[in-house]
């Protein structure tokens, strides 16, 4: 598969998707960080084939704790910019990078995990968010399980959801989408103040480049 273009995509489509939830934690090489974490960007975890975001190649991944997930190994200043004040492009937030679900997260002990599952040229990589919370409290009754999967096969992404409950907090802000290294293009698939409305759980959404 080649992963540069001549026309780099413009814009990601969302659909439904029918991805079921990975156990990236439990599987085999799985790297997991951020245990215990608020407001952190993890270390850079090598992804085994170039994956392509934007039209740009990538085989490197950086967790943040608050839901998103920034594509390549070097710090930039707006890395940690992770309050969701305005729907996707922002030349405030982090980039390039994939928002599965941000929002002011806080990472009980069992943190995020990355793992790379299966074979080439169909390996898929997995990024979970696994029962994080809202900050800053590790007995708070909201409960956040989530993960990114970047496909090899194809260079799309998945976005999948097990647990979405804000407790008795009600809602926060967050958004879910992506954007590329500049902050020019990018995609919103929901954006808002308080609980969502088009993410339920478990659920899953299908992330294809598109011109």
């Amino acid at each position: 598969m080649s992963v540069c273009t001549s026309a780099p995509p413009t814009r990601y489509t969302f659909t439904r998707g029918t991805v079921p939830f990975v156990d990236a934690c439990g599987a085999p090489g799985a790297v997991r960080m951020l245990a215990g974490a608020d407001d952190a960007i993890g270390t850079a975890v090598t992804i085994p084939y170039m994956f392509p975001f934007f039209g740009r190649p990538y085989t490197s991944v950086r967790p943040s704790s608050n839901g998103y997930v920034l594509f390549g190994s070097t710090p930039a200043p707006t890395d940690n910019n992770y309050y969701p004040l305005m729907a996707l492009p922002d030349t405030s937030r982090p980039r390039p990078a994939a928002f599965a679900f941000n929002s002011d997260l806080y990472q009980r002990s069992t943190g995020v995990c990355v793992a790379t599952i299966g074979a080439a040229p169909s390996r898929r990589t997995v990024i979970q968010t696994l029962d994080a919370t809202m900050c800053c409290d590790a007995t708070d009754d909201s409960h956040f399980t989530f993960e990114m999967i970047l496909n090899e096969s194809d260079g799309t992404l998945d976005f999948v959801y097990q647990t979405i409950d804000f407790g008795m907090s009600g809602g926060a802000d967050f958004v879910i989408g992506v954007q590329n290294e500049t902050a020019m293009r990018g995609s919103t698939f929901e954006y808002s103040m308080g609980p969502p409305t088009m993410i339920t759980s478990p659920m899953s959404l299908h992330l294809v480049p598109a011109p």
